[in-house]
């Protein structure tokens, strides 16, 4: 196999100098998100939008702090039903580094529950492209949605969004079966059959004094960015409406109008 196993206390670059590792260090942010070979982008874009909310991701852990036996327990609502799952600390690398998700400094959790969700199904392979909204179901334990933008009308999605939240749920949304190309859509700086954390909308008043609906995206990839109207970049954006909105240029962080969402992304 291209891969090796490797503990986490031997791969290089998840030890700092005093060689310390841990399963959270600091705050839980996106920023500790970067997703690697695999395609499980369905998967990582909701563990960025669960922290928005720390404890959502902190809760899941019964073990949440390294060990000498390199062993953690996570509790995931699989169907529904609560269920511990354990695992070692053995990653899979290339390089002697972690191919699959990586790490921020020397933190384990992504790594961990990436390793927990392979192992729920059976393989890291068997996680490969998915729905979110199942991983919204399985991390939480809460009840999902899925929203067709063309089935269920845009009008009826935008109240939906509007009311997720104020009720501060978890939401996310996926390019890819739309009318445009995987070409179109990377010319643009979105990625066709990608899944992204929503973390935001908010109705505004531009400079002409007309109502916009606008979206925050993030890409969990934590870079590639839309590049289209309402891109950090773009002439759309007056500091009246940045405050209007809580305008925030973090990396792989991104705004776009409603419109456009509708017109690139398929599903929310």
């Amino acid at each position: 196999s291209e891969f090796t196993w490797i503990r986490a206390s031997e791969i290089e670059e998840l030890n700092d100098e005093e060689g310390i590792l841990a399963v959270f260090q600091d705050d839980v942010t996106p920023s500790d998100i970067k997703q690697g070979l695999l395609g499980d982008c369905y998967f990582l874009s909701i563990l960025s939008a669960l922290t928005e909310v720390p404890t959502r991701i902190t809760k899941l852990f019964l073990t949440d702090r390294t060990n000498e036996f390199g062993l953690y327990a996570v509790c995931i609502y699989k169907n529904g039903e609560a269920k511990e799952v354990v695992i070692d600390d053995y990653f899979p690398c290339q390089y002697e580094e972690p191919c699959f998700s990586k790490a921020n400094g020397n933190e384990l959790w992504v790594l961990i529950l990436e390793k927990v969700w392979a192992k729920l199904h059976g393989s890291y392979e068997r996680i490969e492209a998915g729905f979110a909204h199942n991983v919204m179901t399985d991390l939480t334990g809460a009840p999902a949605f899925d929203l067709d933008i063309e089935t269920d009308g845009a009008e009826e999605v935008w109240a939906r969004l509007e009311s997720a939240e104020k009720k501060n749920y978890v939401m996310a949304a996926s390019a890819g079966a739309t009318e445009a190309s995987a070409e179109a859509l990377e010319a643009l700086g979105l990625v066709a059959q990608h899944s992204y954390g929503l973390l935001k909308v908010s109705e505004i008043t531009d400079m002409f004094g007309d109502k916009v609906k606008l979206v925050l995206l993030r890409n969990p990839w934590g870079d590639f960015e839309w590049t289209g109207d309402w891109s950090d970049k773009s002439d759309c954006w007056t500091d009246d409406i940045k405050k209007q909105c809580g305008y925030d240029d973090a990396e792989g962080l991104f705004w776009m109008s409603y419109e456009d969402v509708c017109h690139y992304f398929s599903r929310i």
